[in-house]
């Protein structure tokens, strides 16, 4: 559990450093993070990032309780996986 929670850090940092490069890299006069599409991108990128963190601070209470089961945990895992990849699709399609 700790690697995964230390890979999600890793990810969240990184995320930091991207948006700061979309504020500084300019397209036609004006920086990416300017355009709305990449704003909407950006804003479900986040929100996709803030629902993992809570989907992990959640299974990390039930597990607390026991009353964690493997279909929560396997679900938590596809679900953050599904919604990591996405994310770095976004990125690569951003950055390109």
């Amino acid at each position: 559990m700790y690697e995964g929670l230390s890979k999600f850090i890793t990810i969240c940092s990184l995320k930091w450093k991207f948006f700061r490069y979309l504020h500084e890299r300019k397209q036609f006069g004006a920086p990416l993070a300017s355009y709305q599409i990449n704003q909407e991108k950006l804003a479900r990128m986040l929100g996709n990032i803030q629902a993992m963190s809570l989907m992990g601070w959640r299974i990390c209470k039930l597990y607390e309780a026991g009353k964690m089961t493997h279909g929560h945990a396997s679900l938590a895992k596809v679900v953050m996986v599904l919604n990591i990849i996405h994310i770095c699709i976004e990125i690569t399609l951003l950055i390109d």
